[in-house]
């Protein structure tokens, strides 16, 4: 895994990637907003929908699908990482403490602003899958293109070392869709859907080893994930369902990978 320290500015252009992987639909979690996570923070929210501040001179800048940043944020602290976007694109951001801090994340951008302390499910996109813990956040939205802010702060105010990354696609599935997916045990696979009535079916198919999905709706503020929802080892996430809700035009973010974290694989993904 790559990695930086260095406050060094360097621009992101994204391509769009195919990797995945798939798990079992196991029930509803909404996403952790700061107003039920304030308790023992450090920080205010940024307002919603402000743009990320012009980025000041040797910021460290993360990069999509590229490595890590790694650090230590102080007694008190925060760290500032910005990364830009060339396209509209999912984007999914991760983080984890080597030392076992409880990290906090805030997103700052065009059309987002949340703060994340212990969200669940944790969106297994990264490196460092089978190091993530209860008090690592993660994030994942559709986000246009444009510079935006991610700080880290931990909870109660102590220092921590950190690790994070950003996985970041073009790739949309629109429903009468059938695409192919790669993943490898250090990038999963990042897709955008494009949900026109919520009614709509994500399966697999022929897939190699035993697929795992894990879905995002950022509108409704919920995050899920199927294991063997189809037939076999097979994933399906049926959006009908009231808890995905039932019937709603929307976007989502998936991450398609094996649910064995060191394992390589593929698989054909329909939306209908």
């Amino acid at each position: 895994m790559k990695s930086s320290t260095t406050r060094i500015r360097r621009r992101v252009t994204l391509m769009a990637v195919a990797t995945g992987s798939l798990f079992a639909l196991s029930g509803c979690f909404p996403l952790v907003h700061f107003a039920e996570q304030a308790q023992g923070g450090p920080q205010d929210p940024p307002p919603a929908g402000e743009t990320a501040e012009d980025v000041p001179e040797g910021a460290a800048m993360l990069e999509a699908n590229e490595g890590a940043i790694t650090g230590n944020i102080s007694d008190g602290g925060e760290e500032t990482v910005y990364f830009e976007l060339s396209e509209r694109s999912a984007v999914v951001l991760g983080a984890y403490s080597p030392d076992g801090g409880d990290l906090q994340m805030s997103l700052e951008g065009e059309g987002v602003s949340e703060f994340v302390d212990d969200a669940f499910p944790m969106f297994e996109a990264f490196s460092f899958n089978h190091q993530l813990s209860g008090l690592d956040p993660t994030i994942a939205h559709v986000l246009e293109a444009g510079t935006y802010q991610v700080d880290l702060t931990t909870y109660g105010g102590g220092s921590a070392d950190y690790v994070l990354e950003l996985r970041a696609s073009t790739e949309t599935i629109s429903p009468g869709d059938e695409t192919s997916v790669e993943w490898t045990a250090d990038q999963a696979a990042v897709l955008i859907v494009d949900l026109e009535t919520g009614t709509e079916v994500l399966e697999t198919s022929s897939s190699s080893g035993d697929p795992k999905v894990w879905v995002a709706i950022p509108e409704m503020g919920l995050r899920d994930y199927d294991d063997d929802g189809g037939g076999s080892l097979e994933a399906l996430v049926d959006f009908s369902d009231t808890h995905f809700g039932g019937g709603s035009a929307t976007e989502a973010v998936i991450i398609v990978r094996d649910y064995s974290p060191t394992t390589d694989g593929s698989t054909q993904l329909t939306l209908r």
